[in-house]
């Protein structure tokens, strides 16, 4: 293990994509937002600051830890994050992986300084469980979340069978409403961007930067899908998918379906009609993405009324310094009381 190097990269420009994208490519835990290009559209795009964790032996990567510093809202403070938005967590391709595992998390505390006051890790396989011990062992706290996944093996009548009888009849109801395919372009991100961050604004979040969005144009095209509904001529909402290759999974991620349009249910119908061009297309799975693991949360019984399979979602996270994270839960709680 002696010739196994650790290096933090601060750019993805810094590391050949051949060699990032060929670790991605032959890990069975891996999924597309750990691929090159994202790490592109989140530099670039979002202006993160990367921190990348990078195992090399003989000169060839063998294993990737891809990181960013992210900002907490409404602090001063920072935190460590693998990734968001996405999934993320290490990729290690070698034998020696508990020796790499090690390796690679001693590097952390090391980026874990000043402002920046813990690291969170946001896997997606659930093969990730298998760090649990070595996480739990290095102080890392597990956090909880879900998501709901349709299998597209299934035929159609039984996915629709699965869905509760509410949004059976809402996708009756909206039956003329078109949905369109939008191409996608410059244009059409930069007017998702708009729509997206209106529906942001509408329930007290933060949007993302335009540049976020078009910058996928340039990067990820072929992994982006945006479905607009037109409601008696109108524009009334649009969904943006990521297709995703390596889980063999369309990811239905942002939604551009502003307040005024909510009435007509455009969502129903999009996820409808989206989930039946994934199957069509050849895509295993329907991934309606994370939630919080609260069932009398509304965005939670939203998504489990399409009749997916409950997948848990296990995040980790170690604060760096204690004093750090009571004045971060000080200013949140202040916050919440302006």
């Amino acid at each position: 293990m002696s010739s196994i190097q650790y290096e933090v990269y601060e750019s993805i420009n810094n590391i050949k994509k051949n060699e990032w994208d060929n670790v991605v490519e032959n890990s069975k835990i891996s999924s597309f937002f750990h691929c090159y290009d994202w790490q592109k559209v989140l530099e670039e795009g979002k202006r993160l600051e990367p921190r990348h964790i990078v195992a090399i032996n003989n000169d060839n990567i063998i294993s990737i830890f891809p990181n960013y510093v992210t900002s907490v809202k409404d602090t001063p403070f920072k935190r460590l994050y693998s990734i968001c938005p996405g999934y993320g967590g290490p990729i290690i391709l070698s034998s020696d992986e508990r020796d790499i595992l090690d390796g690679m998390y001693k590097m952390v505390p090391g980026i874990c300084r000043g402002n920046i006051f813990s690291h969170y890790v946001n896997p997606y396989d659930l093969s990730y469980a298998r760090y649990g011990s070595f996480l739990r062992k290095n102080d890392y706290i597990p956090h909880f979340a879900c998501r709901f996944v349709i299998d597209l093996n299934e035929n159609i009548e039984d996915i629709s069978n699965n869905m509760i009888h509410q949004k059976r009849r809402n996708i009756k109801k909206c039956e003329s409403i078109e949905v369109i395919d939008k191409e996608i372009d410059k244009n059409s991100l930069s007017d998702f961007h708009i729509h997206h961050n209106n529906v942001m604004k509408d329930v007290g979040g933060q949007g993302h930067p335009e540049a976020f969005f078009t910058s996928m144009h340039k990067h990820i095209p072929e992994n982006v899908k945006i479905f607009e509904a037109v409601c008696n001529g109108v524009p009334s909402g649009q969904i943006m998918f990521f297709l995703d290759p390596y889980k063999n999974t369309v990811h239905k991620f942002f939604s551009g379906i502003e307040r005024k349009y909510l009435k007509a249910n455009p969502t129903d119908i999009i996820v409808w009609q989206s989930l039946n061009w994934a199957k069509e297309n050849g895509f295993r799975y329907y991934d309606f993405g994370p939630t919080e693991d609260d069932f009398c949360n509304g965005i939670f019984r939203h998504k489990s009324g399409f009749g997916g399979q409950t997948i848990p979602i296990i995040m980790w996270e170690k604060v760096f310094s204690r004093a750090r994270w009571k004045i971060v839960e000080v200013l949140r709680k202040m916050y919440r009381k302006l």
